[in-house]
């Protein structure tokens, strides 16, 4: 790969890879300029500020260097279930949609204890439409996820494989009402 594909978008990793560096670079010379200013605050008898800027700053440096840094620290891109898990919220839309009602009032009644089959029920809704179309979804945002490059095309395969089941549970599924 030459720098004419990363910088003209053709692979995202790249460029998400150059962007950390660059953002990891100028987080490191402020830093350091930072501390320089808190040790000059200090030297000139600004000392309540100067030891409070120069303590943050060097804080925060030791924070920048426990980060991990290279082509080992991992996928780029969030595996399936982590991405899976994003959009859920995204789905209780659809859901709704499809129900004919509210986000909200559909979040209220599964905050209350109830499925969101049992409110499509209430509403004389199949439930077998509000998964359908939560599975439809959920494929079609994993395809545009691969188009944009946040997702690996083999882990939209796997995605598309478990769009069922994962609606049917989100359709179906309670969720633990807390004690007030």
């Amino acid at each position: 790969m030459n720098v004419n594909d990363v910088t003209t978008g053709s692979d995202p990793r790249a460029e998400l890879g150059n962007r950390m560096r660059s953002m990891r670079r100028w987080r490191l010379v402020i830093g350091i300029g930072s501390v320089v200013l808190g040790l000059v605050l200090l030297a000139t008898g600004h000392v309540l500020i100067g030891g409070l800027v120069a303590g943050l700053a060097a804080a925060r440096l030791v924070m920048l260097s426990r980060m991990p840094m290279g082509r080992h620290q991992g996928p780029a891109t969030p595996a399936p279930r982590g991405w899976l898990r994003a959009q859920v919220p995204d789905e209780m839309r659809v859901a709704a949609g499809v129900i004919g009602c509210g986000a909200d009032e559909l979040r209220d009644h599964v905050r209350r204890g109830g499925s969101i089959a049992e409110l499509a029920a209430e509403r004389s809704v199949d439930p077998q439409q509000v998964i359908a179309a939560i599975e439809a979804d959920l494929v079609t945002r994993a395809q545009g996820a691969v188009g944009t490059g946040v997702l690996p095309a083999q882990d939209a395969t796997r995605v598309a494989s478990v769009a069922p089941r994962v609606a049917s549970r989100i359709v179906h599924g309670r969720r633990a009402v807390r004690p007030a």
